[in-house]
């Protein structure tokens, strides 16, 4: 009940963000440093990503996942 609750809330928050996100954008909404993390992240497998040539594009779905798996992990 809480994960629908936070699923929503991030979606809601999300919903002007494009359905594909580059890592610059990912950085700004986990409000991160700088985008390395965002690669570390990803190279770590706790943000899916897909590579289109040289460039990551991560799905905006799969950053709400990682901010409701990180919300809720006791």
């Amino acid at each position: 009940m809480y994960t629908e609750f936070l699923q929503n809330h991030f979606a809601k928050s999300l919903k002007d963000k494009p359905d594909m996100l580059t890592p610059e954008e990912v950085r700004a909404i986990l409000h991160l440093a700088n985008k390395r993390t965002v690669y570390k992240l990803i190279k770590d497998g706790k943000i899916n990503a897909i590579r289109v040539s040289q460039y990551y594009k991560i799905p905006k779905q799969c950053v709400i996942d990682y901010l409701i798996e990180n919300s809720t992990r006791k």
